[in-house]
């Protein structure tokens, strides 16, 4: 479960022999979700990160659609577990929710009408 990959995040020692890869929601979600569809990938994931000591970046925009996300009471509480651990992390990179940043994902959005992007998505 992700619980591994957060206790591998928690630690200072960050891997810098490769980029960083991209955390977004659909791999929280199913890591938490036992019925998700994704969930088997999830986990292997989970494993190769926590195996690599990959680091990771995403954004508070990328944070606020997990707490969004997981909201039910079912999962609330993972929810906030996880993104305190992400926010801990020495792995982990968050980008702020920045107005220059907001403006260039609506721009993002906006040019991009033939496309199913929600604005979060527009913003990592």
């Amino acid at each position: 479960m992700i619980a591994t990959h957060m206790a591998v995040l928690r630690t200072r020692a960050v891997a810098h022999s490769r980029a960083p890869l991209f955390l977004d929601t659909a791999y929280v979600y199913a890591s938490v979700n036992t019925r998700d569809q994704w969930r088997d990938a999830a986990l292997r994931w989970e494993a190769y990160l926590a195996a690599e000591r990959r680091r990771l970046v995403t954004t508070e925009f990328v944070l606020t659609e997990i707490a969004d996300g997981l909201a039910n009471l079912r999962f609330r509480t993972q929810a906030v577990q996880i993104i305190a651990a992400l926010q801990a992390s020495g792995l982990v990179q968050i980008f702020p929710a920045s107005p220059r940043l907001f403006a260039a994902a609506l721009d993002l959005y906006r040019s991009r009408a033939v496309k199913e992007w929600g604005l979060t998505d527009c913003s990592s």
